[in-house]
């Protein structure tokens, strides 16, 4: 067995988290069908798939002696202290969490195009402040992730201010890109506080305005420029993610973009000449956006995530 999962967000079509008028594949099947894969466990998050701490015993108890377990939480307004004993109780004691978005979703790391970004900021640490004290007192920490929002910056500002022993982080490899760092700048910056990573890959595409996030299998986007066997084999809990089927846009040619970030033209400049180097001449669009059939595209989700699976394995 190796120290990979499978990141149940690979399958957002599947699974239908992009909230379509679809059937939607079964969770536990879907699990089931990767025992060939022999990974180490599964992450996947809680809150969309489980509407009872019943429902979620009840999941736990089929799988938590085969597999670890990641559990990861949508909206950290879905948490309560209940759920939380409920993964103590299960030996899970380290959950991925995001800061929520308010109104529209905005991807991409384009904090310019939100309108209170600094108060929805502030929010965040004032919501993870509030389960501060229970989750040292049960030894559990929450790992939030760079979710195309926060640079390695803004998750150091929030440990510094809420303490490393309750805050890590879960570092998204590709989410780096969408947040205006290089992946080796961005762990460089972090390694002292990364818990958790997704391997994630994306096909750049470079535009007039902004850089086009493609989904893409491992090994076969931004990445193969970049050695990624450094990052599988950290010793640190890590699964693979194949990114969303709807691509990330960028505005990183827009100056309101790195003052939003408080990024210095030095920078900048290191960024965009990384971009130069690793975007594709193809201009990629994903199965979703290329209007392929549901059964084409629930289909290729689970080939792309099996040739991306052996791929990594061949880092290890």
């Amino acid at each position: 067995m190796n120290n990979i999962n499978v990141n149940l967000y690979s399958y957002g079509y599947s699974l239908n988290f992009l909230k379509l008028n679809i059937p939607h594949i079964n969770l536990i099947s879907l699990i089931k069908e990767h025992e060939y894969l022999n990974p180490e466990g599964f992450e996947l998050p809680i809150d969309s798939f489980f509407k009872t701490i019943k429902e979620l015993k009840n999941f736990l108890q089929i799988f938590k002696d085969k597999y670890k377990l990641s559990i990861c939480f949508d909206n950290i307004l879905n948490i309560n202290e209940d759920l939380l004993i409920c993964l103590i109780s299960e030996n899970i004691n380290q959950v991925r969490i995001r800061m929520p978005q308010t109104g529209k979703t905005i991807y991409g790391g384009n904090k310019h195009l939100y309108q209170n970004f600094d108060e929805q900021f502030n929010d965040f640490i004032n919501q993870l402040n509030k389960f501060k004290s229970f989750c040292l007192s049960h030894n559990m920490k929450f790992c939030i992730e760079n979710h195309q929002d926060l640079h390695s910056e803004d998750l150091l500002k929030i440990i510094n201010v809420l303490g490393s022993d309750f805050i890590g982080i879960n570092w998204d490899i590709g989410n780096s890109i969408a947040c205006c760092e290089r992946p080796d700048e961005f762990y460089q910056n972090c390694k002292d506080f990364i818990f958790n990573i997704h391997l994630k890959d994306y096909h750049i595409v470079k535009k007039h305005s902004y850089i086009k996030l493609v989904r893409a299998r491992f090994g076969e986007g931004f990445l193969k420029e970049c050695n990624p066997s450094k990052y599988v084999n950290l010793n640190v809990s890590k699964s693979l993610e194949l990114g969303s089927q709807i691509s990330r846009k960028c505005f990183i040619f827009n100056d309101l973009y790195w003052i939003s970030n408080g990024k210095k033209n030095k920078q900048m400049k290191t960024f965009c000449d990384f971009i130069e180097d690793v975007a594709c001449l193809n201009d990629y669009k994903s199965d979703y956006e290329n209007n392929l059939s549901h059964n084409n595209i629930v289909r290729n989700e689970k080939y792309d995530f099996e040739l991306s699976y052996k791929k990594v394995k061949e880092y290890i």
